[in-house]
């Protein structure tokens, strides 16, 4: 499968600036709460943190985001946040429910 592309790359710019610019825009969605955690406007921070549970760099994790369309995002957002409902409302690990007779 050969990856989609929406932007004509400038072969004068650097690639890693280009690179840096796309994983800072991907920070700029997230705020603090008040306990410390980072949580993300767009609903993929159930997603981060298994990621972060994993031992998977941010920068990695960042790439890994920034690679889903927007379409596939918006998707996935609406179950994740409908399951990081239902974790909180049985006080449930998201990332490890148990299960309870």
């Amino acid at each position: 499968m050969v990856p989609y592309v929406d932007k004509v790359v400038d072969p004068t710019t650097n690639p890693s600036t280009e690179t840096q610019e796309q994983c800072d825009s991907s920070f700029q969605a997230r705020k603090r709460t008040p306990a410390g955690e980072t949580t993300e406007a767009d609903g993929l921070s159930l997603i981060r943190r298994s990621l972060s549970s994993k031992g998977i760099s941010s920068k990695a994790q960042a790439t890994i985001l920034n690679s889903w369309r927007s379409g596939t995002q918006k998707q996935n957002q609406v179950f994740l946040n409908k399951w990081q409902s239902f974790a909180n409302q049985w006080n449930a690990d998201p990332l490890h429910p148990t299960l309870i007779e």
